[in-house]
């Protein structure tokens, strides 16, 4: 009776979950600041998640960390997820501050972006957020 299925069902799932490319995103409120912090890798099939939990978390009273020292690998896409996000905190009178892994730092490199606020630690970013942006006067 069960020869016809057994064997069939575990493949599949396997291959639908290799069809979007893991990442995993978090978003922390600390006092006077939000952290949103993204693992893994960033491409077409999931960029738009970072997009998202970096636009929610955006608010001007509060600056927003993106810590994306756990992605392994990005792709334009990716980039232009921070580089929404950045118009966006221009726009909204909002801050972004963003920790680059090596990868991301690399593709920043070859791709500047301009306005970015990059720290090269978590610390360093979560002190520049508690300090007022240089350039309020």
């Amino acid at each position: 009776m069960d020869e016809g299925h057994a064997g069939h069902h575990h493949h599949t799932t396997a291959s639908q979950q290799a069809s979007a490319t893991a990442l995993r995103v978090d978003t922390e409120g600390l006092v006077g600041c939000q952290i949103v912090t993204a693992d893994g890798q960033v491409d077409l099939t999931n960029a738009h998640n970072l997009h998202a939990a970096l636009s929610l978390a955006l608010h001007p009273a509060r600056p927003l960390i993106a810590d994306l020292t756990g992605i392994e690998f990005v792709d334009s896409r990716g980039l232009r997820a921070l580089m929404a996000n950045q118009r966006n905190a221009a726009l909204k009178g909002a801050r972004l501050l963003v920790v680059p892994s090596p990868s991301v730092a690399e593709l920043l490199l070859l791709r500047p972006a301009d306005g970015l606020e990059t720290y090269p630690s978590l610390d360093e970013a979560l002190a520049a957020a508690r300090q007022p942006a240089a350039d309020a006067v």
